[in-house]
């Protein structure tokens, strides 16, 4: 691969529209006790979504709900294991590979969307590939969800969350026989552990509030993911404000549903941490009251210091990754940043840009004389400054290629030809093709690693490179500058906590 090293290109402007969600992984925190000494927080989360049932009534939105989930936990600073559409043995994988993840005093968020019941007092989530073949059958091959939650305690994680999307239709009820029951039965969380249905015992979760309703996430996940966003609100206010909201809507669309919180964790967790200004207590004796941080336009500011914009990140570089992120900074009274928090832009840009912001410097804001906490937003475009050269292509004979479909290198060639003339998307299949004519063709592993970069899938790609890196040396072309860029790729994902 030809390859430049272009930089970075920063510039600021303030924008009127603006969300919360935290990108600086030094501000993530769980407020409570019982982490191991000496180790630093790991935030991990496994994600499922299964729509493509094959003997039950497939689902609509369970899929998206998961990818936006993964996305929205991606950015608060959580290592997640995406799975979508997953059978009995990728589900159970799935909990082994997430279990292992886990070490004492780390935080663990565990999310299904997807068909559950409840047999016989038991919480079950079905995998793509459940039968209705009998009761036993349906008990074998499904996962009880006491099994996550087992795991979570066992791994002694300081604080656990357990959201279960899973209250819908019986997915049984129209094949002639009555296999569990609709909704979810009452469950008991451990110690340090929170649990949150979509819907309570025997309800129905709604995927849509009427016909015209466009949204691609459920009802009760589009409203947590909006509470997710919000700064400074602790998980158990966060998830009861999802309840009250989630009610409200299905109310108004002429349904019943309580999402079901089960909470025994102990001290406090934040998805996003925010400020909160003490002021003294008055004479009266009342409670101290806050201080809300002034919002003011980034006009305002005068920026006294910054470093040299940092490098264009390596992973963002090969991929060919441009954007935004919109920011939000918050600075004290001594013009220092405190928190940096965004509401659009890639996981990487994200990561980079808070990083930068946190080392800069603000002049004090004084409001009616008074140095005041504030609070700005702000738009960092990341550009390439020169395009990336294409990828060379060897011994590529065009002449031939259409007797010669069944060869992997003609397929991983045609999607090279896509990525290089920006038909991004379109080129996945091809190196999916490759690798399925020669599971060994570990140049196809790369680039399906770049393209789950960009689509912030950074477990997956960190799978691709890393078979990539340990795969045939005898793959052509599989040059030492190839295995560079991806070892170079996989440690900057690393280094942004990605």
């Amino acid at each position: 691969m030809k390859r430049l090293l272009p930089g970075l290109l920063i510039s600021i402007s303030t924008l009127s529209l603006w969300g919360q969600t935290p990108a600086d992984p030094r501000a993530l925190r769980v407020q409570q006790t019982g982490a191991q000494p000496g180790r630093q927080e790991v935030r991990v989360a496994l994600v499922i979504g299964n729509d493509r049932y094959r003997h039950v009534d497939p689902l609509r939105n369970a899929c998206a709900d998961a990818r936006a989930m993964a996305s929205r936990l991606e950015g608060t600073g959580f290592q997640v294991l995406l799975r979508t559409d997953v059978d009995e043995k990728g589900m159970k994988e799935a909990l082994r590979t997430f279990k292992n993840r886990i070490r004492g005093g780390d935080v663990a968020v565990f999310y299904f969307s997807g068909h559950g019941l409840q047999l016989g007092g038991s919480n079950l989530l079905l995998p793509v590939d459940i039968k209705d073949e009998s009761e036993d059958q349906v008990r074998d091959d499904a996962i009880p969800l006491q099994r996550v939650l087992d795991d979570l305690q066992e791994q002694k994680a300081k604080f656990s969350l357990a959201i279960v999307d899973a209250c819908r239709n019986n997915p049984f009820k129209g094949s002639g026989r009555s296999i569990g029951g609709r909704g979810l039965a009452p469950t008991t969380a451990a110690t340090g552990q929170m649990v949150l249905f979509s819907a309570g015992t025997g309800q129905e979760a709604l995927d849509r509030l009427g016909p015209d309703d466009a949204d691609p996430n459920g009802l009760f996940t589009r409203v947590l993911l909006e509470e997710m966003r919000k700064p400074g609100l602790p998980v158990d206010r966060l998830l009861r404000n999802v309840r009250e909201e989630v009610v409200r809507l299905a109310r108004s669309a002429g349904h019943e549903q309580v999402p079901a919180l089960y909470d025994q964790a102990l001290g406090e967790f934040y998805f996003i941490p925010g400020l909160l200004v003490p002021s003294v207590s008055d004479p009266a004796g009342r409670a101290p009251a806050t201080v809300p941080i002034e919002t003011i336009d980034f006009k305002q500011v005068t920026v006294l210091s910054r470093p040299p914009a940092p490098h264009y990140p390596p992973s963002a570089r090969r991929a060919r990754l441009t954007g935004k992120c919109v920011l939000e900074v918050t600075i004290d009274e001594n013009g220092l940043p405190v928190t940096v928090s965004h509401g659009e832009g890639h996981p990487i840009f994200i990561a980079v840009a808070t990083r930068y912001l946190l080392q800069w410097r603000f002049t004090p804001i004084e409001l009616a004389g008074t140095k005041r906490k504030c609070r700005f937003r702000l738009t960092m475009p990341f550009n390439l400054k020169e395009g990336l050269q294409n990828i060379e292509i060897k011994g590529d004979n065009r002449s031939d290629r259409g007797s010669l479909a069944t060869i992997p290198e003609n397929a991983y060639n045609d999607g090279i030809e896509l990525f290089n003339s920006s038909e991004i998307e379109m080129a996945r299949p091809f190196f999916v093709k490759a690798l399925a004519l020669n599971s060994n063709y570990v140049l196809a592993e790369y680039m399906l690693g770049l393209l789950d970069i960009r689509d912030g899938a950074f477990a997956s790609a960190k799978a691709h490179l890393q078979r990539y890196l340990d795969g045939s040396v005898d793959a052509k072309p599989n040059t030492q500058l190839h295995r560079q860029d991806a070892d170079s790729v996989l440690k900057d994902l690393d280094s942004l906590g990605l």
